[in-house]
């Protein structure tokens, strides 16, 4: 009975308020059947669904969970979670604040569930999506009532650490090459969930954005050399690559869309790559000594692609208004910059020309711009597709003054602009 009033109030809340927003006949043609299974009726006179044994309606608010924000600080710092025996959940919030580190999270349930956001803008944490209800399994909805100025960002993906590095010009009999820098992290999509319908009321406003990409990790430099016999002094490594942006609002098997407001869908900046490391020098080891070869400089790691304004899942079914959304796909994130290899030289008495100079390590190539959209017709939307990230610089060579330079690097190519 909880679940069916939970059911009935909220259908009875959003036709109300919707004043009917001429879009009854498309409500009842996606979800009159399924409620009249469940014993409903539609009501031509009030304008929405009805069951024998519910009591009289009257607009209030009658069942749900009311989380109210609206006398707190700024700063949340938890996820609220949204348990399987609850139907149906309200957010208040105040309309001139924006909310950090909350995140919203739908355990897994086999009953649909509603999620109301009133004048609620909030930010999630790092690695979380704002509104995850990924769990909830897809033969259930996923309802997301939107009214007043709402805002919803996925949380950034974490940067990638540095990775190890040794002293370039350690005059090291055993030199050793640094260490790569790690990846970083997606970001997070705003919503994120298997089957969705997403309603908002007139003179509303919802502003969707994808968590950015985090940073691709510095490589480690490489050590200098000073062996007795001709070796390698060690290598810069190589940065990590940036994230990929995540999107502002994804579903995987079933998108319903009731705009009645203003949505903007916009994916989040993919990574910047990491810089490489710079290659060891050689060190004289002796007159007699032979000199060892340079370092190589480390290239840098590849931009993060953007993300989509909004993301269906392959095969996925959607059915949404005309130009439902202003959608923008996330800028690609930028290639990190290639290093310098190392010096080497000759030694005093040494017949040959000495060590080879280190080569240049390569830029990182841009990520690619976001498309607007993904598996959604592009006459249904207003596309912006993401611009593509710039590319990395190239390192220097290193220098023998006997034998001149070493390899030059090459520039990292842009990112590609998103699709529409």
């Amino acid at each position: 009975m909880k679940k069916t009033l939970a059911l009935f109030v909220v259908l009875a809340i959003v036709v109300t308020s919707l004043v009917c927003f001429a879009g009854c006949d498309t409500f009842k043609k996606w979800f009159g059947n399924d409620l009249e299974k469940d014993g409903y009726k539609f009501n031509e006179e009030t304008n929405w669904y009805e069951k024998e044994g519910d009591p009289d309606q009257d607009g209030s608010d009658a069942d749900g969970t009311f989380i109210n924000f609206t006398e707190s600080g700024s700063e949340i710092g938890q996820t609220y979670v949204v348990g399987p025996v609850q139907n149906r959940v309200v957010f208040i919030g105040n309309s001139s604040m924006v909310y950090s580190n909350f995140d919203i999270k739908v355990e897994g349930r086999y009953s649909s569930v509603y999620i109301e956001l009133r004048n609620m803008k909030f930010v999630a944490p790092t690695g979380s999506a704002g509104i995850d209800a990924s769990d909830v399994n897809p033969d259930f909805t996923v309802y997301i009532i939107v009214s007043g100025t709402s805002a919803v960002t996925g949380g950034n993906g974490d940067n990638g650490e540095d990775g190890k590095s040794y002293g370039i010009n350690t005059a090291a009999s055993n030199p050793r090459s640094g260490v790569q820098g790690a990846d970083g992290q997606n970001g997070s999509s705003a919503i994120i969930g298997n089957t969705i319908y997403l309603t908002t009321n007139q003179s509303s406003t919802l502003i969707l954005t994808g968590g950015n990409g985090g940073n691709g990790g510095r490589g480690g430099d490489g050590e200098g050399a000073a062996q007795k016999e001709i070796g390698q002094a060690g290598h810069g490594a190589n940065g990590g690559n940036g994230g990929l942006g995540g999107s502002g609002l994804e579903a995987t098997k079933s998108l319903s869309v009731e705009n009645n407001g203003i949505i903007t869908a916009t994916g989040g900046v993919g990574g910047n790559g990491g810089n490489g490391g710079h290659g060891g020098h050689n060190k004289n080891t002796g007159a007699f000594d032979r000199a060892d070869h340079a370092g190589h400089g480390g290239s840098g790691g590849n931009g993060g692609n953007g993300g989509y304004g909004i993301k269906v899942g392959d095969g996925g079914t959607v059915r949404v208004n005309a130009n439902f959304a202003n959608m923008y796909g996330g800028r690609g994130g930028n290639g990190g910059n290639g290093n310098d290899g190392g010096n080497s030289t000759k030694c005093e008495f040494q017949t040959s020309n000495g060590g080879n100079p280190g080569n240049a390590g390569n830029g990182g190539k841009g990520g690619n711009g976001g498309a607007s959209a993904y598996n959604i017709d592009s006459a249904l939307y207003s596309a912006h597709p993401g611009e593509g990230g710039t590319g990395g610089t190239k390192g220097n060579p290193g220098r023998n003054p006997s034998i001149g330079y070493g390899k030059a690097g090459v520039d990292g190519t842009p990112g590609e602009s998103g699709r529409s």
